[in-house]
């Protein structure tokens, strides 16, 4: 068994549990399919939990619930990816960032990486 074939079941492994597409697992994919989509949803909700001000005596729980309802949603990205981005994206810029300057970069940031980085998503192959 070499290498190739350990990552492939692995990724096999992932997607039956997760319930994500292979395709989504795979490397350049997974930057645009997962980690983009899993740390927007999970700052997003931080910050819903944050303002909420349920736990805002102990330390670390918001953090912790935004991951525990960010990281299930993962699974039905595919099928929403275009809903979550647009609900992620305005609770950050509702909720998460406070200057103007800063709300203006943060979406020129999230602009680029639609026109330039995920277009281009194939030249990122190692």
């Amino acid at each position: 068994m070499d290498l190739y074939d350990i990552s492939n079941d692995i990724i096999s492994f992932l997607s039956d549990t997760f319930r994500i597409p292979e395709s989504s697992l795979q490397w350049p994919y997974v930057i645009p399919d997962l980690i983009v989509p899993l740390i927007l949803l999970w700052y997003a909700f931080y910050k819903i939990l944050e303002r909420i001000g349920i736990f805002r005596y102990q330390q670390g729980i918001n953090a912790i619930i935004a991951i525990v309802i960010a990281f299930p949603l993962l699974a039905i990205i595919p099928e929403a990816t275009f809903i979550f981005f647009l609900f992620s994206i305005g609770t950050i810029i509702l909720l998460g960032i406070r200057s103007l300057r800063y709300k203006i970069l943060f979406i020129l940031l999230i602009l680029i990486y639609f026109l330039f980085l995920v277009p281009n998503i194939e030249y990122l192959q190692i």
